[in-house]
C-alpha cells in the first residue's frame, strides 16, 4: 500500500477548505421542517463510500423514502442533501459490481439518525476500512442575514488527525504572516470546532501542536467571497 505521508494529508484536507461546503442558506427560503445530510470520507484506504437514507429497512412499501447517493472517494465530501425532518436509518456501502442500488452494494455500516429542523447531520467515516469509525456531528445551519451585510464567512475546524491529538488552527490575511495570524481555535481529537466568522477577504490557514510556535503546515492563499458556512478537517 502507498504510503501517506502526514504532509500530504494535511495538503489534502486543507484544500478541501475551498470546496467543502456545510450550507449556503437562504434567509428568504419558506422550507420548513426540513435538515440536511452529509457524508465525508477520510479513510485512507477506503473505496468510493455510497450514503443511503432509508426510513425503514424492513419495509417493502412502494411509498416509502429511500434514496441512495453518488460515491465519495478519500478526502472528500458529498452535497448537502435535504431530507424532511423525523428518524432515519443510514447506511454506508461500497460497490462490489457494476450496481449502485442499494441492495446490491456491500454494507459497511448501518445505524439510526434524526433529521432535525435547520441542522445538517454530517457523517465521516475515518481510520482503516477494515476497523472504520463512523463519527456523527450535529451542526445547526446558520442563516444570519448580517453575515451578507457585513460580508461575513462562517467556519469550524474538525480534527481527525491520530497522530495529532490536540493542534493549534491559526488563520492570516494573505499579505500577512503567521507572527500576525490570528488563532481559530485548540481542536483535540475528534473535536469540531464552534463556528467562527470572519470578513470575506483571502487567507492563509496554519496549523500547529497545541501551544507550539513552530509551523506544521501552511495553505496557499485561499479566497473567501461568500457568507456560506465553511469545514477544514484534519486527519489521519
Amino acid at each position: 500500500m502507498k504510503k501517506i505521508t502526514f504532509k500530504r494529508l494535511l495538503q489534502k484536507s486543507l484544500s478541501l477548505l475551498t470546496i467543502f461546503t456545510l450550507i449556503a442558506c437562504d434567509s428568504s427560503s419558506e422550507n420548513s421542517g426540513t435538515g440536511y445530510i452529509k457524508l465525508y470520507n477520510l479513510s485512507a484506504n477506503a473505496p468510493s463510500i455510497y450514503l443511503t437514507v432509508d426510513e425503514d429497512l424492513n419495509s417493502t412499501d412502494d411509498d416509502h423514502f429511500e434514496q441512495s447517493y453518488t460515491g465519495v472517494s478519500f478526502a472528500q465530501a458529498n452535497s448537502n442533501y435535504e431530507l424532511e425532518a423525523g428518524a432515519y436509518w443510514f447506511q454506508l456501502a461500497w460497490q462490489d459490481d457494476d450496481s449502485t442500488a442499494s441492495d446490491n452494494l456491500t454494507v459497511l455500516h448501518e445505524h439510526e439518525l434524526t433529521i432535525a429542523n435547520d441542522t445538517i447531520q454530517m457523517i465521516v467515516l475515518s481510520d482503516s476500512i477494515l476497523t472504520p469509525q463512523i463519527m456523527t456531528y450535529t451542526i445547526p445551519v446558520i442563516d444570519d442575514d448580517n453575515d451578507d451585510t457585513e460580508e461575513l464567512f462562517n467556519l469550524r475546524v474538525l480534527n481527525m488527525h491520530t497522530n495529532q491529538q490536540e493542534v493549534d488552527f491559526y488563520l492570516s490575511k494573505d499579505n500577512e504572516t503567521f507572527n500576525e495570524a490570528q488563532l481559530v481555535d485548540e481542536i483535540h481529537y475528534q473535536e469540531l470546532s464552534d463556528n467562527h466568522k470572519f470578513e470575506q477577504s483571502d487567507y492563509i490557514f496554519y496549523i500547529t501542536e497545541q501551544g507550539s510556535r513552530e509551523v506544521l503546515f501552511k495553505t496557499n492563499s485561499i479566497s473567501f467571497t461568500y457568507s456560506s458556512q465553511q469545514s477544514h478537517a484534519q486527519y489521519t
